[in-house]
């Protein structure tokens, strides 16, 4: 004879809670109801407190038997919150697209608001031309960042960010999808040369000596880590791309990033 307890909402009580429920009114410990369904005392006391999500359709069914419950007594709640827990990761995927603009706004306005000292020869309320040049594949040769044919401007283009006083400053064009959500296609990304780069910034890579001399003023934009004396790890945000490890010695420069300037569409 199947001895059912009232069944509340699947939004009401999780289906951990509903497993405890039943387990205790029939008077049967963890290690009982586990050994009959056929699966640990740890995984069913994780079950029951809400530890992992809703187990296998196949050990729902098991459980329904030891626990003298109707078929689909457990396996609908365990759907329904299921398709619940799909709905949270859409609407958290939605919160870190908002808090990556939100990030790019406090950039640009760091950038403005920066306490950098002004460079000689530069006053302030002057606002210094920042060329533009193209870039952010890493198999794409970037200008030297150093000569003085980028000072005239890559095709001419220069931008102005107020209280930027880095002579060496440059911004970057985006032209890929590797540092999104923060950063996207697009996006003109400045870099400051003087500014320390740390562990985790994100910072326009420019490989040095050791890789060829087509490739010797090639650059990638990435978040570098740093591990001691070791090789720098250059780690795109979107995960669709893969980290790499560059040794040190291939590094010629880390510029690191501070500001975003973004169309709005």
């Amino acid at each position: 004879m199947i001895r059912r307890q009232p069944q509340p909402t699947p939004a009401a009580r999780p289906i951990g809670e509903l497993i405890r429920a039943q387990r205790c009114a029939l008077d049967r410990s963890l290690q009982q109801v586990a050994r009959a369904a056929g699966c640990s005392r740890s995984y069913l006391c994780q079950i029951e407190n809400a530890r992992v999500a809703p187990p296998a359709e196949a050990l729902l069914a098991r459980l329904e038997r030891a626990l003298q419950l109707a078929p689909g007594d457990l396996a609908g709640p365990a759907r329904a919150q299921r398709s619940a827990r799909r709905g949270d990761s859409i609407a958290g995927a939605a919160l870190r697209e908002d808090l990556a603009r939100l990030e790019s706004a406090l950039a640009r306005l760091t950038g403005w608001l920066t306490d950098t000292p002004p460079a000689e020869g530069i006053t302030p309320g002057d606002c210094p031309r920042i060329p533009v040049v193209s870039g952010g594949d890493p198999a794409e040769a970037a200008p030297d960042l150093t000569g003085p044919g980028l000072r005239a401007g890559a095709g001419g283009e220069f931008i102005c960010v107020p209280g930027l006083h880095d002579p060496e400053a440059f911004a970057l064009r985006l032209k890929d999808d590797r540092m999104e959500p923060l950063y996207r296609a697009g996006d003109l990304v400045v870099f400051s040369p003087a500014r320390p780069a740390l562990s985790g910034a994100d910072c326009f890579v420019r490989m040095g000596p050791g890789l060829g001399d087509q490739a010797r003023s090639a650059g990638v934009f990435a978040r570098v880590y740093f591990d001691g004396a070791g090789p720098v790890r250059l780690h795109p945000l979107n995960s669709a791309h893969p980290p790499r490890l560059v040794p040190r010695k291939k590094i010629a420069g880390l510029h690191p990033a501070i500001t975003v300037i973004r169309s709005i569409k």
